[in-house]
């Protein structure tokens, strides 16, 4: 059995068990699923390319690769909300933060952002090359990014902490001035 073999049987297990344990109450929006169809067909461009073909894919192509798949999440970003499905940053950060559907669309939109701005940069990168290693600066650079994302989120839980915290201080204060005797 060769690796492309083994690799595709064992995708295949991981959808079938993914399937079967599926949450079949929840309702998944539009935006969610075109992400996951935008995650498919990239991994299996590189897996193609990576394990059934491998050396096949021209250069150019395979620098091209992040900027199109930074571009391709920028502009499900844009158009999901539009098209009425969702936004999709609540799949990527998870909907158990409480936002308004405000705050959501700032999220939604600091999503575009940063997926166009990683793109372009990575054209920058290809096409005004300095002598450095590429791999290097798009591992690097991708490092970076999740440290920024790590560290924000870090103070996006301290305010869901602190909201947690008041609404408790106020159902207390509310119990109280429940059992207090009114003169």
């Amino acid at each position: 059995m060769t690796q492309a073999v083994a690799i595709a049987i064992f995708a295949a297990a991981a959808l079938a068990i993914a399937w079967r344990w599926r949450p079949r109450t929840l309702r998944v929006e539009r935006g969610v699923w075109a992400l996951l169809a935008a995650y498919l067909l990239m991994g299996l461009w590189a897996l193609w390319f990576g394990y059934f073909a491998p050396g096949t894919e021209p250069p150019r192509l395979q620098h091209w690769q992040p900027t199109i798949f930074y571009w391709t999440l920028c502009a499900i970003g844009m158009l999901s909300p539009r098209l009425g499905g969702g936004f999709p940053v609540k799949a990527i950060t998870g909907t158990f933060f409480m936002l308004t559907q405000p705050e959501w669309r700032w999220a939604n939109r600091a999503l575009v952002a940063v997926t166009a701005a990683l793109g372009t940069m990575n054209l920058l990168v290809i096409y005004h090359r300095i002598d450095f290693d590429w791999e290097s600066f798009k591992f690097g650079y991708m490092a970076n990014l999740a440290a920024v994302f790590i560290l924000r989120f870090v103070f996006v839980w301290f305010e869901i902490f602190m909201r947690i915290v008041t609404a408790i201080g106020n159902r207390s204060k509310a119990r109280a001035r429940a059992r207090a005797p009114t003169p």
